[in-house]
């Protein structure tokens, strides 16, 4: 498992399972549902604590749907899905059935087309963020100096 006790977790809209038990409310999530891990006292992650687990990717969105280069927010459609962003940090790899991590094919600082109907938005103080699995990434470019 790859957190321990007392870490905070943050997992996916549609992950997890809702049960009682000892007649509380728990979430009851699998491993691979959780997408970042942070230690300390604040219910919020920090740039510090915050940890990208497994397969996933977390991404500082560079444009949203409908927004031009310029600024400019033009209307949507399903069409516009693709998103892009920077990767900030990433997971270690998915596991495969031996348990060995396959390497995440992007680096730190790289640009990426992701999908967006595969993200977790996530704020990190107080910046706007996006955990995205690795198989979401469409592409990858070196932004130019």
């Amino acid at each position: 498992m790859p957190v321990t006790q007392g870490q905070h977790v943050l997992w996916g809209r549609y992950d997890g399972a809702e049960v009682t038990y000892c007649g509380k409310p728990h979430t009851l999530l699998r491993d691979n549902d959780i997408a970042l891990v942070w230690d300390g006292d604040s219910r919020d992650p920090t740039a510090d604590t915050a940890r990208v687990l497994r397969g996933n990717v977390l991404l500082k969105v560079l444009r949203k749907p409908g927004e031009l280069a310029s600024g400019l927010v033009v209307a949507t459609s399903d069409d516009d899905l693709p998103l892009e962003g920077r990767v900030v940090a990433k997971g270690e790899g998915a596991l495969t059935r031996e348990g060995v991590p396959v390497p995440i094919e992007v680096d730190i600082g790289d640009c990426v087309k992701f999908r967006d109907f595969s993200t977790t938005e996530v704020t990190i103080e107080g910046e706007d963020y996006v955990i995205v699995g690795a198989p979401y990434i469409i592409c990858k470019w070196q932004q130019a100096a």
